[in-house]
């Protein structure tokens, strides 16, 4: 009987064995574990060259250079959010600053939720033009929002 090209017996099944996805010098893979020095560990031969895998200076340079510019960008973002929240304490009154929190600091955008939807009208005559007036030597022209707080 023929099925797919191949010839089907009706008897035993024959069992092949695997082959072993390790064959440097016949010898047994090693069994690896978390206690190992890290230069017992198996090495990628694929990458391999004649003192160890080799290293693209280019892409490490831009990844160094990135790193660094991502590293920056968070920290301005940062203290662009630090100097709002700073210039809140200051223009609020301790007992009332719960009411106001910075939310976001992006692209001249500043968004600030409300916790109750009834002082949007105050905190927009009040403490938005205060605010502007005194991040204007920091940030610049900023423009911002209120928004409620999700509860």
């Amino acid at each position: 009987m023929k099925k797919g090209g191949d010839f089907v017996s009706k008897g035993t099944s024959v069992q092949t064995e695997p082959e072993a996805s390790w064959d440097f010098d016949d010898e047994a893979p090693p069994q690896f574990s978390s206690q190992l020095h890290p230069a017992d560990l198996p090495r990628d031969y694929g990458m391999a060259g004649d003192v160890g895998a080799y290293e693209i200076r280019e892409l490490s340079g831009a990844l160094r250079h990135s790193m660094g510019e991502l590293e920056s960008l968070l920290l301005a973002a940062e203290s662009a959010e630090t100097m709002v929240v700073e210039a809140l304490d200051r223009l609020m009154p301790a007992a009332n600053r719960h009411l106001l929190a910075v939310e976001a600091v992006e692209d001249g955008v500043i968004t600030l939720s409300l916790a109750r939807k009834s002082d949007r009208f105050l905190f927009n005559r009040t403490i938005v033009p205060k605010l502007k007036t005194a991040l204007a030597p920091k940030l610049g022209a900023v423009r911002i929002q209120l928004t409620d707080r999700m509860r």
